[in-house]
């Protein structure tokens, strides 16, 4: 991207010999500082408010991103071993934002995908499977068409396999 950037911006410029010219380029770095995020904590509590939701079946459970989110800024690992393992082995590919108070999922490519909650999971099947703009497509393609739009959560083909059911 970056790249074809400066590749379209070289062609464009025609300086003289030995002139110099300054080009910008745009940097966001998505890690945050532990203390950036101590100090900012007290303007936003919500973030140690978590989200548990109840299934149909009255099952309830954690939003599966806050184990990732305490391991990628305070090194704080759960309890479980298995769960430990789990959280160290995908957490390289996972990025927080805090000043949006997002968590991305990176593709090898380099494309982040929003990592969602349950209930905005949910919120987002519906749309793109019901919604005004939805075609009624099969769970994988749907599930394909989900991270088209930039979207993650770790079960993301077969609830969509489910819910297309």
């Amino acid at each position: 991207m970056y790249a074809d950037a400066l590749a379209s911006l070289a062609a464009l410029l025609a300086l003289p010999a030995g002139a110099t010219e300054k080009v910008l380029v745009y940097n966001h770095d998505l890690y945050c500082p532990k203390f950036a995020f101590e100090e900012s904590q007290t303007a936003r509590g919500d973030l140690q408010v978590e989200e548990v939701l109840e299934t149909s079946t009255g099952t309830k459970f954690r939003d599966w991103r806050f184990p990732f989110i305490d391991f990628v800024l305070y090194d704080i690992l759960p309890d479980d071993l298995k769960e430990s393992a789990t959280i160290r082995r995908k957490a390289p590919r996972l990025y927080y934002n805090a000043i949006t108070w997002t968590l991305y999922r990176g593709l090898y490519d380099g494309i982040l995908l929003h990592c969602l909650s349950y209930k905005e999971a949910h919120e987002a099947l519906m749309e793109a499977h019901d919604g005004m703009c939805g075609a009624h497509q099969p769970g994988p393609k749907l599930g394909d068409r989900l991270r088209r739009l930039g979207y993650y959560w770790p079960k993301m083909i077969s609830d969509t396999i489910a819910y297309t059911k």
